[in-house]
């Protein structure tokens, strides 16, 4: 119940003036699951700050912290408060690695996002009738946790999930109300439908994340070995990604040097990236505007499309970009087919220019069937059930988890059958699930995440009103 009072709680506090303040960050350690949730939601809270008043350790035989009563017969190490993510069990710390890096590569948005309120007075997190005052459902967020989703900033919509999943599925379910306009799920890579109420189940791995449709989002690339104080370094390369579901877009980026008092005389830069597309063409162009001896004098482009498939020709500046399976340091591009993204690394130029053979359709929800393919075969193989691995039945539920590897591979050396493949994965998915066993424990699991990838709870009953997309 108090985690499911801080979202309400901070959204609010930023209505007087109370935009930016932290919480405690830690969970009882017999409760995994509640520290998971509470480090996600506070991934996406103004101010992420992991304290835990001293519970961890010490203690007196009175108050019994960390099991001191009954030490040496108990050592109690199950009952020391939660505070360090890296001696979480395995299955939790992939999820609690996996949203602290989301939250470091954001910090170019997040810290942009701050400079808005320094000069407007409006929170990171805010209410969405900040955007909405008309729509009832905008104030349907309360201290119990029902409609937990804010605004975080001007193009991402947060909904994280404060509620204890299913004990015989193994989700959390969801009901949200999508505001008006269109909204990317970055988890399922659905792009949905604004103005309606919306349940879902939700995996421990995942945490609900709405793009605004045609969001341009500012990141750093985060790399193994050099995650240590990103926050107070500058820009050497910046990554943008672009959303589906618009023909325009724009981002303004705030730049300073992030340790003095300088851009009250000025010293700092305002870095602009903006788009336009057709089905079948894009044009991206980046400008800065504005220094302070910190900014680099040149760096790394990345850009990054969403929900599109291989290019037909890619140039930065008028400089042909040729296909590298893996990657590369600089000028070229790649196709990750996990997250169903073009990749363009630009090197120093300030303009991209993309044509495509064939206009981007068939992605819609993709990503999340590779996904929850994906964690439903982990669940399989750990208790060798695995259809077509482990059991005599079809490999269908392999074949869909392996084919992002595929897709990044074809998009640049076979267009055909990337397409092909593409069109393949419905159909795929369906047999998959057909071959699953029905069993209690992990099975049923697997069942769960593969019946409720696109968003639909076949056993939740339809409340009035409320529309399971």
């Amino acid at each position: 119940s108090t985690l499911a009072s801080q979202p309400y709680f901070t959204m609010t506090a930023g209505n007087v003036g109370f935009g930016f303040w932290s919480h405690d960050i830690v969970g009882p350690g017999d409760d995994e699951e509640l520290y998971l949730r509470w480090v996600q939601w506070a991934s996406w809270s103004p101010i992420m700050r992991s304290h835990d008043r001293g519970m961890s350790a010490g203690g007196t035989p009175a108050d019994d912290s960390c099991g001191n009563k009954d030490w040496p017969t108990t050592w109690g190490a199950d009952e020391c408060p939660i505070v360090q993510p890296y001696k979480a069990s395995m299955n939790y710390f992939e999820a609690l690695r996996s949203v602290l890096l989301t939250r470091s590569a954001l910090i170019p948005y997040i810290y942009t996002q701050t400079r808005t309120a320094y000069d407007t007075g409006v929170s990171i997190v805010r209410p969405l009738y900040f955007d909405h005052p008309m729509e009832d459902l905008a104030y349907a967020a309360d201290m119990d946790g029902n409609f937990a989703q804010y605004m975080f900033g001007d193009d991402i919509m947060v909904a994280p999930v404060v509620t204890p999943v299913a004990t015989d599925r193994q989700l959390a379910v969801q009901t949200l109300w999508m505001p008006p306009g269109k909204w990317f799920e970055l988890e399922t890579g659905r792009l949905i439908q604004g103005g309606q109420v919306v349940t879902h189940e939700v995996d421990r791995t995942e945490v609900p994340v709405f793009m605004k449709a045609g969001a341009v989002i500012p990141r750093i690339p985060i790399k193994m070995g050099a995650t240590l104080g990103r926050a107070a370094q500058q820009y050497d390369t910046l990554e943008w990604t672009i959303y589906p579901g618009a023909s325009t877009g724009s981002f303004r980026l705030y730049e300073d040097d992030g340790a003095s008092y300088g851009y009250l005389n000025h010293e700092l830069a305002w870095t602009t990236a903006n788009y336009t597309q057709t089905n079948t063409s894009l044009k991206f162009q980046v400008a800065t505007e504005g220094s302070y001896d910190a900014l680099p004098k040149s760096r790394q482009t990345v850009l990054r499309l969403a929900n599109v498939g291989p290019p037909q020709e890619v140039k930065a500046g008028s400089v042909k970009l040729n296909f590298s399976d893996w990657g590369c340091e600089s000028s070229c591009w790649s196709y990750d087919g996990v997250s169903l993204e073009l990749v363009i690394n630009a090197g120093n130029a300030t303009e991209v220019s993309v044509t495509f053979a064939r206009p981007n359709a068939d992605f819609d929800g993709v990503k999340g069937l590779f996904r929850r393919a994906t964690l439903a075969k982990r669940a399989l193989d750990e208790i060798r059930q695995n259809p077509g691995s482990q059991t005599p039945q079809p490999a269908y539920l392999s074949r869909v988890s392996s084919m992002a590897d595929y897709l990044s591979h074809a998009a640049g050396t076979n267009t055909t059958g990337f397409w092909s493949m593409l069109q393949e994965v419905p159909t795929l998915f369906d047999k998959a699930i057909a071959t699953v066993p029905a069993a209690p424990g992990r099975a049923t699991y697997a069942n769960a995440l593969l019946t409720s990838a696109n968003g639909v709870v076949p056993s939740l009953a339809m409340a009035p009103g409320l529309a399971l997309v």
